[in-house]
């Protein structure tokens, strides 16, 4: 009888790994409208689809960036047909968990003022149902498998909490200035029924109390030394967790507050 094939090849060849596998999430960065002439732009984005408390180095992200375009004639776009394609190698609830609540930013360099796109990616969970408006396209069907976010995102300042642009800033800024983007699954991210029961619950909180004393560089300020309608100098982030799938904790951090000295008593 003829010897059993060696499944690895030839002695000695190696056997390539297999690709993961996954639903494939594909990012699209097309073009940019109105920005200023003499510009020369790159847009990159970086997601992370890992919990906070994860290591940096062992973070899973999804990153691209696009070439330089540089200056195109007066009165066109910015061309990019960037397309970067992800495997999803692992949905859980902490990805839908991601993907609801987490906007996907794309920044763009090359401006006098960094901008940025912030798109939502709920409609990569739940297909918005058709309307009478949605192109005769496969796509916009009832039952087309995987979802799809495309469209024209307006360009907003990069700045930090609180800052806003000088007005020499707000001459230089394109306010009209547009991304066009197309984001896309191949799949459903789960069956349709999980899709259905699947809960997001919403947290809204007002305030705190009984905070501790006030914190600050001298050890001998208090809230009396404060004064009235200041804000505290320091922010906070309140953590909470809730049980996940398979027993995991799913970590859920608020957005920075600021500490308020409270209002006097009336005399």
């Amino acid at each position: 009888a003829d010897a059993a094939e060696d499944p690895a090849g030839e002695e000695g060849e190696e056997v390539p790994p297999e690709a993961p596998s996954g639903p494939k999430l594909t990012i699209k960065i097309v073009s940019c409208r109105g920005l200023p002439e003499e510009t020369s732009t790159v847009i990159s984005y970086n997601y992370n689809t890992s919990a906070e408390e994860v290591e940096e180095e062992e973070r899973v992200l999804l990153e691209g960036t696009t070439e330089e375009f540089e200056e195109p004639p007066e009165g066109t776009e910015h061309k990019y047909n960037f397309s970067g394609e992800h495997v999803l190698t692992s949905v859980t609830e902490l990805l839908f968990y991601k993907l609801i609540t987490q906007p996907l930013e794309f920044n763009i360099e090359g401006l006098e003022v960094p901008g940025k796109v912030r798109v939502s990616l709920v409609n990569l969970v739940w297909k918005p149902d058709p309307t009478p408006d949605d192109p005769d396209e496969e796509d916009y069907l009832p039952g087309a498998p995987g979802s799809f976010i495309r469209g024209w995102y307006p360009v907003v300042p990069e700045l930090e909490d609180g800052e806003e642009l000088s007005e020499e800033q707000k001459e230089k800024f394109p306010a009209n200035a547009e991304v066009y983007l197309d984001i896309s699954v191949n799949e459903s991210l789960a069956p349709e029924e999980d899709l259905n029961e699947l809960n997001i619950l919403n947290f809204r909180i007002q305030s705190l109390h009984r905070l501790p004393a006030l914190w600050g560089p001298k050890e001998e300020e208090t809230w009396e030394d404060v004064p009235v309608g200041e804000d505290h100098p320091y922010i906070y982030r309140l953590k909470f967790k809730l049980p996940g799938e398979g027993g995991q904790m799913v970590e859920l951090v608020s957005e920075p507050g600021e500490l308020m000295p409270p209002e006097p008593e009336p005399a």
